[in-house]
């Protein structure tokens, strides 16, 4: 990946938004497994870094 944690956090933003419109316009997956794939995306522990980086979290957050 990226070292920008900016592009991290795009990267991530993108593969959700995939996952969306692959399950609306396509009904690729279910519900169920799409809500499933999002959050193994959103909980990926780059992307944590990268929110903590550009300062999503207070600072007093460790990053998980």
């Amino acid at each position: 990946m990226a070292s920008n944690p900016v592009w991290e956090i795009c990267e991530r933003v993108a593969e959700v938004q995939a996952l969306l419109h692959d399950h609306i316009e396509c009904g690729k997956d279910s519900a169920a497994d799409v809500v499933a794939k999002a959050q193994a995306v959103l909980s990926e522990s780059e992307l944590l870094r990268a929110l903590f980086d550009v300062g999503y979290f207070p600072p007093n957050t460790p990053p998980s």
